[in-house]
């Protein structure tokens, strides 16, 4: 354990000195996620290079990763990126704190963005209104895992859903398990959907408030815009 923790620590610390022109970086440590702890990914943040264009993090199942490494991992995010996917699925301890951290760290030039946090249930409506303020204006692709975040409601969909970009053409939301969502988030969805989105990748199985009155007002805002794929 102790060996993982201090080579994560080392690829950090080197990465600021003889790295600096790197422009993709991709790390999978969903195997010895478990072993590592907050410390090391603050870290980590605290070294990325500048000169990134993709980040791609694979932390799933990181028992020990919290807010606090949420927030150092992302608070130096060079400006420079494009692309950026962190799968946190099983990080039981990030929370709302986190995704505000998060929401504040993004990038004003990012085009795509992956988020994978399915079974934090501290997260909730307030953590998803803080990312939804965050989303930059260019932002074209969006995915998003939220399963089994019970703490979401309608409240934070409608917060997140409000401040989609409006040049965003691919979207994926996937709330399976999150019974709190109900028609009225359906109806924001229908409400607020991005003119140019193309693509649409929607889960809700386990969304028991979810009626037809929602779906309906969702098919007829799907008909209306640009044929997108559902």
């Amino acid at each position: 354990d102790r060996l993982i923790g201090r080579l994560l620590r080392d690829i950090g610390a080197s990465m600021g000195d003889r790295l600096l022109g790197l422009r993709s970086l991709s790390l999978n440590f969903e195997k010895n996620s478990r072993h590592l702890s907050e410390d090391d990914f603050v870290q980590l943040g605290a070294n990325l290079p500048p000169t990134l264009d993709v980040l791609s993090l694979d932390l799933r199942h990181g028992r020990n990763i919290g807010n606090k490494g949420m927030a150092g991992l992302v608070v130096q995010l060079p400006a420079t990126l494009k692309i950026l996917s962190l799968e946190l699925e099983g990080c039981l301890q990030v929370g709302d704190r986190g995704l505000k951290a998060l929401s504040e760290a993004l990038p004003a030039e990012l085009g795509k963005l992956r988020l994978g946090l399915a079974g934090s249930e501290g997260v909730g409506n307030v953590g998803l209104v803080a990312l939804g303020s965050g989303l930059p204006a260019g932002l074209s692709e969006l995915s998003l895992d939220f399963s089994r975040c019970r703490s979401i409601g309608d409240l934070g969909l409608y917060g997140l859903l409000q401040r989609l970009p409006a040049v965003l053409v691919a979207a994926s939301l996937s709330l399976r398990g999150c019974f709190r969502v109900g028609d009225t988030g359906l109806h924001a969805l229908a409400r607020q959907m991005p003119k140019r989105l193309e693509q649409l990748d929607l889960s809700l199985v386990g969304c028991k408030g979810v009626t037809n009155s929602g779906l309906n007002a969702l098919g007829d805002a799907l008909r209306g815009a640009h044929q997108p794929h559902l």
